[in-house]
């Protein structure tokens, strides 16, 4: 789970490090200085706004690649779990098992990245004012 979560989380600070740093040259947070705001009330209320939706989908894509991960660290590390299995499964070529244990994975990576899809759609600030 470490090794794991070490990756994911170097990753996902870099995609929301991006996002923000982004979102900083924009014309809306030089606007928003030129206004008046500066520090925190710059970050919470005009860039971090706006740099959440690229941020949660970047983080969706991570997590749906450490869905995969997960096997090849179950794997290595002999730890049983579902990667454990569809190694068995497949050197003892039980296709169905196989294709059972690869659609299960499919599903959870299409989940995720629909969270993901439809966080960034609620979080986006501009398609909060269009409903």
């Amino acid at each position: 789970m470490l090794t794991l979560a070490g990756a994911g989380l170097a990753t996902a600070t870099r995609l929301v490090r991006t996002a923000v740093a982004e979102v900083d040259r924009t014309a809306y947070a030089e606007a928003a200085r030129l206004d008046g705001a500066r520090g925190t009330r710059l970050a919470l209320r005009h860039v971090l706004p706006n740099a959440l939706g690229p941020a949660v989908q970047g983080l969706a894509l991570t997590t749906s690649g450490l869905v995969g991960g997960a096997v090849v660290v179950e794997s290595v590390f002999d730890y049983p779990g579902v990667g454990r299995e569809l190694q068995r499964a497949v050197a003892a070529r039980d296709v169905p098992m196989v294709l059972g244990i690869a659609t299960e994975l499919a599903v959870v990576v299409l989940l995720v990245l629909l969270v993901g899809d439809v966080l960034a759609r609620l979080l986006d600030p501009v398609g909060r004012t269009r409903r």
